[in-house]
């Protein structure tokens, strides 16, 4: 469980109460918010809340993976140090990762979204052509587009693992109630930071441009059609 959502369920237990006691109400609360996911969605929108999240931001590290090799190969010097930053939060992510799940678990979901990439090869060779070309029109003077297309095409799935938790948000709070929020981990807020870093600090660049904002939408159609496999 994300150390932050820990924290805050705990909030508001007096001090005085042992930690262990403190461990097991947040387990017990979790416990509880997971039956009723289970009673109240279908597998379907079991999925969709508990996995698609992972997937989505399994692609955002994918392209900083390929972000972080474009500046090795480059030898940007400049980017040293945020890379090794980069690298950082990525030990930090992981570290949150075992937190919730076994080695098998997080190999499973790796193998997964190489599998949805690999299916819908076309689309995302798409998006890259479509990023890369708005890059160019914006920003034609800018070097090693190719470096930089990758950072914004992370930054582009981190925006959307965040829209696809507020739409999880509205639903559970439909079916349920309550007002849970989804919170975006701290590694991937300073990652998303990092990138635009990478990408050369593009607060002008229209990430909604309406041919970036269709060739994201294929990939999520394309998102909703696969199955993925659940162990």
């Amino acid at each position: 469980m994300i150390p932050e959502i820990q924290n805050k369920l705990l909030e508001g237990l007096p001090d005085i109460v042992p930690n262990d006691l403190k461990e097991k109400y947040f387990k017990d609360r979790v416990a509880a918010e997971t039956r009723q996911i289970f009673d109240n969605f279908s597998k379907e929108e079991q999925l969709r809340i508990a996995f698609e999240p992972c997937i989505l931001m399994q692609i955002a590290w994918d392209y900083t993976d390929r972000v972080l090799a474009a500046a090795a190969q480059q030898r940007i010097t400049l980017l040293t140090k945020l890379s090794r930053t980069v690298k950082k939060l990525r030990q930090q992510h992981e570290e949150t990762l075992r937190q919730d799940l076994d080695f098998a678990h997080i190999q499973h979901i790796r193998q997964q979204t190489q599998r949805f990439i690999n299916e819908y090869a076309r689309d995302f060779a798409i998006l890259y052509f479509t990023v890369n070309a708005e890059f160019k029109r914006q920003m034609p003077n800018y070097p090693y587009d190719e470096m930089r297309t990758n950072a914004i095409i992370a930054m582009l799935f981190i925006r959307q693992l965040i829209r696809h938790n507020l739409r999880m948000d509205h639903l559970v709070q439909s079916r349920i109630g309550g007002n849970s929020k989804s919170s975006v981990p701290q590694p991937i807020a300073a990652l998303y930071r990092c990138l635009d870093a990478f990408a050369g600090k593009i607060d002008t660049f229209r990430f909604s441009e309406k041919n970036i904002a269709l060739a994201m939408k294929v990939i999520d159609a394309n998102m909703q059609r696969i199955q993925f496999t659940i162990v």
